[in-house]
């Protein structure tokens, strides 16, 4: 008896153990765009009063390692790049602060080069489920640009679920007399380069069903071993 309840015991741990396992994807989080190939025209302005950027949805707790964008800098300089958090994700919704708040998360310079590239750095953020933007620009964590230029992306446009629109910082607003932050869903799909990677742990329905089966073996087992799974004493026996 002793021997078959160790064993019922052992394999009651495994399944349990396995009904916690996640899944594990590592890499990009999100882009806007396959990866683009050097050497593009330049075409929106890169500065420390316009910047552009992305929103993105995180449906699971992420560990984000590294951003990444499309661009070049007629300086020598280096560009800002920032991840910042949203209240809510709509049609409207765009970042709060002037143009910054307590709403950035991270941020890192990028080194761009004098002709249209890719241009990545590493950062480290834990980022609970939620919408955020990825924004680049000059003149703000230590920025060292004056000025610089976003290129078209030629890498493929990819679809993106509703509200993960483009953003843009800049002298929108009263007329163009105004700075201010605009949610620029008019344009669809961002023609844009914006890139974010990392590491995200989602539960697969296989594991909630191997829950399942390991709870479900749990009352079996105690019955099997004639105690209650609801507490102490003995189960009637037939």
């Amino acid at each position: 008896m002793q021997k078959r309840t160790a064993q019922l015991r052992l394999l009651l741990v495994a399944l349990c153990g396995l009904a916690f396992v996640s899944s594990v994807q590592a890499g990009v989080i999100f882009e806007t765009t396959t990866t683009p190939t050097p050497g593009q025209p330049d075409n929106a302005v890169l500065s420390s009063w316009q910047f552009m950027g992305n929103i993105f949805v995180l449906n699971s707790p992420t560990h984000i390692d590294g951003i990444g964008t499309y661009a070049d800098v007629t300086d020598g300089g280096t560009i800002f790049g920032a991840i910042i958090s949203l209240p809510n994700l709509n049609s409207g919704t765009k970042p709060s602060g002037n143009p910054f708040d307590s709403t950035t998360l991270v941020s890192t310079t990028l080194q761009p080069g004098s002709t249209q590239a890719v241009v990545f750095a590493p950062v480290s953020v834990d980022l609970a489920a939620g919408d955020y933007a990825v924004v680049f620009g000059t003149g703000y964590y230590g920025a060292t640009s004056t000025f610089g230029t976003f290129g078209i992306s030629n890498g493929t446009a990819l679809s993106l679920p509703a509200g993960e629109n483009q953003i843009s910082w800049g002298s929108y607003c009263s007329g163009g007399t105004v700075y201010c932050w605009t949610n620029e869903s008019y344009f669809g799909p961002s023609p844009y380069f914006f890139e974010v990677t990392g590491t995200s742990t989602t539960p697969e329905p296989s594991t909630l069903a191997l829950f399942g089966a390991g709870f479900i073996s749990v009352l079996l087992g105690r019955r099997i071993l004639g105690t209650s799974p609801l507490g102490k004493g003995s189960l009637p026996r037939s």
